[in-house]
């Protein structure tokens, strides 16, 4: 899948599930770690981790994560479930706002209230119009 990425330069996603916190239906998805064991062996191939790649954003203050994480995305999928609002302004102080991508978990959460929430959230406003579209317009090449 790496090299298909690479060559046919389209992103991977993941359904990555965060370590810690409550049980529900669907965390059964690809633990954190196990998302940056690929992203370490596969630096060249741009990934998108979905619900925040579990938490991984978190650790880009760590030295180490700083570079290897360039090439990771992180979409916004199911956040009213697993995180408070501060999680937008907590990855965006450590890796910047321009590779978080809009996703609702849709039918889960409805589409339309998540953006919603998102542009009503105290961030800039550039950086706003990246997460609801911009973002994944640039990554995608639209």
């Amino acid at each position: 899948l790496a090299r298909l990425s690479r060559e046919l330069e389209l992103p991977l996603l993941f359904h990555v599930s965060e370590p810690v916190g409550h049980d529900y239906p669907g965390k059964q998805g690809l633990p954190m770690a196990d998302f940056y064991a690929f992203v370490k062996a596969h630096p060249d191939c741009t990934v998108i981790g979905a619900h925040w790649a579990g938490g991984l954003p978190l650790y880009g203050v760590m030295p180490e994560l700083a570079d290897e994480l360039d090439n990771v995305w992180f979409d916004t999928a199911a956040t009213t479930l697993l995180y408070d609002d501060a999680i937008y302004e907590r990855v965006i102080e450590t890796i910047g706002a321009d590779r978080i991508v809009f996703a609702s978990d849709f039918p889960l959460l409805n589409q339309k209230k998540q953006l919603e929430r998102v542009r009503e959230l105290k961030l800039d406003q550039s950086a706003v119009e990246g997460i609801v579209g911009g973002n994944a317009a640039r990554l995608l090449g639209l």
